[in-house]
C-alpha cells in the first residue's frame, strides 16, 4: 500500500511540474519571452552569449537543464547556469530546455520534475543526472572530478 501511494505521489508531482499553466503570452513569445530571458536561460539550443551552441569536439561536457520558465527552482538555476558556463568556458556547453515548450525533449530525456540536470561527456553519454536545485558547488565539484579546469576564479 505504501509503494502504492509514493508511487502515484512521483507521478503526481511529475505530472504537475509538466502541466503547470503557461499564458498566452508566453506562448507567443517563445519558450523564454524577451530577449534578454532568452539569453539568460540559454533557450532554442544557445548559450547564454546567445552564440550558437559549441560542438561535440569542443565541449568535453554538455550540461542540460530541463525546465520552465515558470518554476521558481528553474529560476534559481539560470545564474548557476551562466556561473558554470563562464567558469569552464568552452569545455562546457550548457544548454536550456523549456519542457512546456518542447514536451518530445521532455519524454526523451525521461523528465520527472523540474528543474532536471542531465550531463552528457563528450560521446553523448549521460554520466549524471539530479532532479531539483543543484547548488553550483556542486556542480563545479561533479565537473572537476570528470577532468575540466576552471578558467576563472
Amino acid at each position: 500500500m505504501k509503494n502504492i501511494f509514493l508511487i502515484t505521489l512521483t507521478l503526481l508531482i511529475g505530472i504537475v511540474a509538466l502541466n503547470c499553466g503557461t499564458s498566452a503570452d508566453e506562448q507567443a513569445a517563445g519558450c523564454c519571452g524577451d530577449a534578454t530571458a532568452k539569453k539568460e536561460l540559454n533557450c532554442d539550443g544557445c548559450t547564454a552569449d546567445n552564440s550558437a551552441p559549441k560542438t561535440a569536439a569542443e565541449a568535453k561536457v554538455t550540461f542540460i537543464e530541463l525546465g520552465a520558465k515558470t518554476c521558481i527552482p528553474c529560476k534559481q538555476m539560470v545564474p548557476v547556469m551562466a556561473a558554470v558556463e563562464k567558469d569552464f568556458g568552452s569545455q562546457l556547453n550548457v544548454i536550456f530546455v523549456d519542457v512546456k515548450q518542447e514536451r518530445k525533449k521532455a519524454r526523451e530525456f525521461r523528465v520527472r520534475l523540474i528543474p532536471t540536470q542531465v550531463f552528457l561527456d563528450s560521446t553523448g553519454a549521460e554520466f549524471f543526472r539530479h532532479e531539483g536545485f543543484l547548488p553550483q558547488a556542486e556542480i563545479e565539484n561533479l565537473l572537476l572530478e570528470k577532468g575540466l579546469s576552471k578558467i576563472t576564479n
